[in-house]
């Protein structure tokens, strides 16, 4: 059986104290249950035995960063775990560093050739120091509560998380395309934000693709104009339909004479105009 490694001043940690309660017993719980590598197959029916509430979507329980989807449909990582259990990684003694160098190796996380760790973009950047957040309802990227997180993508303008942000760009891009082209076929001005949020989040984490890629394909889905063959700013109309053709997509845009590229500040600076 797995030993873990928690330091005397691990409750000390402002970052921990910050947490409530549940989510404390949450974080105790992923500790306690995931792979030498810190990657975890989360059952929900197991979890909410243990700390004894329903967590709904286990991203949105903790705050931003500290639990990421390395594989659909829910196994995560724990990025800050290789940090606690193996001090100065990927040069730490313990012994179980070697077992957790070939499992993230297999999911992408760490390159064996070179020595480093390849943990998403996202958390790089993460702060120690998290808002002091609630649990009353899930938490977004600055600690506020969303009570109803499955609210029309329509209303998730003025949201600070990155993935919702995106989500009602495109969403709004689809929409004015559809309005540009005469597409009256689906009505987007009712359509829930829960699936396009989780495939938005899905396309960037699972399917590895790039902020570059993302906006060039944001930039030839809004200046395409219908011509011969398949119009593809008149015919995608949600982010799991993008996410199914964004390959395809992304060769057209490459391929079109003229790059049109909007960074993601831009895409979501336009979304609100």
């Amino acid at each position: 059986m797995a030993k873990r490694f928690l330091d005397t001043g691990f409750l000390d940690q402002k970052w921990i104290r910050k947490l409530q309660p549940e989510q404390k017993c949450f974080l105790i719980y992923m500790i306690l249950k995931c792979d030498n590598a810190g990657i975890i197959e989360l059952d929900l029916d197991d979890v909410e035995f243990w700390i004894g509430k329903k967590i709904g979507d286990p991203m949105k329980f903790l705050p931003k960063d500290y639990l990421i989807l390395v594989q659909d449909p829910d196994k995560f990582i724990i990025p800050k775990f290789i940090e606690w259990q193996y001090p100065n990684f990927p040069h730490s003694k313990v012994h179980q560093q070697a077992q957790a160098k070939e499992i993230l190796s297999r999911y992408g996380l760490f390159d064996i050739e070179n020595q480093t760790l390849n943990l998403p973009k996202s958390y790089i950047n993460v702060k120690q120091d998290l808002p002091n957040s609630q649990v009353n309802g899930n938490v977004n990227v600055n600690g506020n509560v969303n009570e109803d997180v499955n609210v029309n993508v329509s209303e998730l303008e003025n949201s600070e998380d990155l993935y919702e942000k995106l989500t009602f760009a495109f969403w709004q891009l689809f929409d004015h395309n559809m309005k540009r082209f005469g597409v009256n076929s689906t009505d987007l001005s009712k359509v829930k934000s829960k699936n396009w949020v989780q495939e938005m989040r899905r396309m960037i984490e699972i399917d590895k693709r790039s902020e570059e890629d993302i906006s060039l394909v944001y930039g030839y889905l809004k200046t395409e104009e219908q011509n011969k063959g398949f119009a593809w700013a008149m015919n995608v109309r949600s982010i799991s339909n993008l996410r199914k053709n964004f390959e395809k997509i992304l060769i057209k845009a490459k391929n079109r004479p003229g790059e049109i590229r909007y960074d993601f500040n831009d895409i979501m600076e336009r979304a609100k105009r």
